[in-house]
């Protein structure tokens, strides 16, 4: 068992606040800031993530950078805690969900962040690659029947934990990275798939524009 204060395990609340710091690096807002002058945050759909980054540089590789960048910090935040606690799997599931929260509400950049999917990807090749292939899948079907982005996002991140409930644990397990209850993972990714949800409801109201579109 943990040391707690106020009911709150403190090792595991540690490494949740270490992975918020993690995921907190606003790598969009540094590059594009660097490369352009411009705050990302007043540009383009205002998210601090690698679309509207691709958006406001007018380059996808501006976009495919940001993104790779995004996705390390879900690397760092999975594989860090795995090597610290290689006999305590809560503590990874901590540091990845601070990650993502992180990458979502940065406070350097008053919780104005990102949509989490990148940095979401990355932790999950330190616990387990079902849920990614299970959203990438779904994704490619969904974009290619509604050619929308952020629809095809949010559907995929809807579809990806059902079939991680609904498909046999065998087939589930064979896909974890490190060995866990599938049960515990299919709850982990359902909070993730939450997580990532809530961040793309803005995006739902106000769609963001094509990265190929050039910036007004």
């Amino acid at each position: 068992m943990f040391p707690s204060r106020f009911g709150i395990p403190l090792i595991p609340f540690l490494a949740l606040c270490v992975g918020y710091l993690i995921g907190s690096i606003p790598s969009a807002y540094l590059i594009v800031r660097k490369r352009t002058g411009v705050d990302i945050r007043t540009a383009g759909s205002g998210n601090v993530g690698g679309y509207n980054a691709a958006h406001v540089t007018g380059s996808k590789w501006t976009g495919v950078a940001v993104g790779l960048l995004d996705g390390m910090k879900g690397v760092v935040a999975s594989f860090g805690a795995w090597w610290i606690f290689p006999d305590e799997i809560i503590m990874q599931y901590a540091a990845t969900l601070g990650a993502v929260v992180g990458h979502n509400y940065p406070v350097w950049l008053r919780f104005k962040g990102g949509r989490g999917l990148a940095t979401g990807a990355g932790m999950m090749f330190g616990l387990g690659v079902f849920y990614t292939l299970a959203w990438t899948l779904s994704w490619v079907v969904l974009h290619r029947l509604t050619k929308d982005i952020i629809r095809s996002n949010v559907l995929a991140t809807i579809i990806a934990p059902v079939l991680t409930w609904i498909v046999p644990a065998v087939a589930v397990s064979a896909l974890l990275v490190r060995p866990q209850p599938v049960d515990d993972y299919a709850w982990y990714v359902s909070i993730v798939s939450v997580l990532l949800i809530l961040s793309h409801a803005d995006a739902l109201r106000d769609p963001e524009p094509d990265p190929s579109t050039p910036p007004s």
